[in-house]
């Protein structure tokens, strides 16, 4: 394995980390772009994107727009990650294997790989949406970060959009674990669908953005679009079905959602981990893609500040 340290600072470098090849048969490693601050800190931020994005989500192709370099920028390490079938790292054989739990396993295990290298530094489990929930999951079963910063996620789903034989798994994880390929299957068509044909001008749904953005802006965010990891994005909109992972947690957390997002009641959100220490950050002005709104750096401040207090 390659971890392309010795290359200039704050330079972005493509690479590959190794993963325990017994967690997913097919799955040796997964692409990465890891970003190494001119000046590091002891901070360490693996950051998985949401679904239906690449790691590009970290990173968009447009300046004033990169939260990896952002982070970078105040001396903290990050690693942006694409799980099997995202961006540029390839899918198994046969996409069943990656449901919720096996993609949470894999992301632990790319985590040790990065902590291995990164000896002696802290951490930080960092996801957005369902990457968020990808990140809990992996730590309630692994343990493999110090903190977790979640954004865009709470432990409600999203009751009021799901079909009948989802809906009847409310609550109920082991007939939810069985059935999650067959219902995503039903639900998109495809265990891994292709990202959807779109213009310049409607690369994210108004639903998500929620704020003016400019067609440059989302051309950059759809150059991020990837294939969605289905079962792990049906699992994450059904009620119920992480509870005990979420009472698993037992870290310091950070949630960040925006003003306007999609994941309710911000004084929700501690209740949802009840046996973490939750700070929560609420950012102004923004939708769920919350990287692209114009307040998006006071988002990044706000979490580069609470790795460099709290990350540990």
């Amino acid at each position: 394995m390659t971890f392309g340290l010795d290359v200039e600072p704050a330079k972005p470098t493509t690479t590959q980390i190794a993963i325990d090849a017994s967690v997913v048969p097919g799955v040796e490693c997964i692409e990465a772009t890891v970003f190494t601050p001119a000046t590091p800190a002891s901070v360490v931020v693996v950051a998985t994107p949401g679904g239906g994005m690449s790691r590009r989500y970290f990173d968009l192709d447009l300046d004033g727009y990169s939260m990896a370099a952002h982070l970078a920028g105040r001396g903290i390490t990050v690693v942006t990650i694409d799980l099997p079938g995202v961006g540029s790292t390839p899918p198994p054989a046969d996409p069943r294997a990656l449901n919720p739990d096996a993609l949470g396993a894999i992301l632990a295990s790319a985590a040790q790989t990065i902590s291995a290298r990164f000896g002696g530094a802290a951490i930080v489990g960092l996801g957005h949406s369902m990457g968020a929930m990808l990140t809990l999951i992996a730590q309630a079963h692994h343990r493999p970060f110090a903190s977790l910063v979640l954004l865009g996620w709470s432990g409600r789903g999203l009751p009021e959009v799901l079909l009948p034989d989802e809906a009847a798994l409310v609550g109920r994880p082991n007939e939810a674990r069985a059935a999650i390929a067959d219902l995503a299957q039903a639900r998109f068509g495809d265990l891994l669908p292709q990202p959807a044909t779109r213009g310049t001008d409607t690369t994210a749904s108004d639903f998500l953005l929620r704020v003016p953005i400019g067609a440059d802006v989302r051309t950059a965010l759809r150059r991020a679009n990837a294939r969605m990891l289905t079962q792990a994005g049906l699992w994450a909109m059904i009620p119920g079905i992480s509870t005990a992972e979420h009472r698993a947690i037992d870290c310091r957390v950070l949630c960040g959602v925006a003003e306007m997002d999609i994941t309710g009641d911000p004084a929700d959100l501690p209740g949802h981990l009840p046996n973490a220490g939750v700070d929560v950050y609420v950012q102004p002005g923004a939708g769920h893609n919350s990287n692209v709104a114009p307040t998006r750096s006071a988002l990044w401040d706000a979490v580069a500040d609470w790795c460099l207090s709290h990350g540990g």
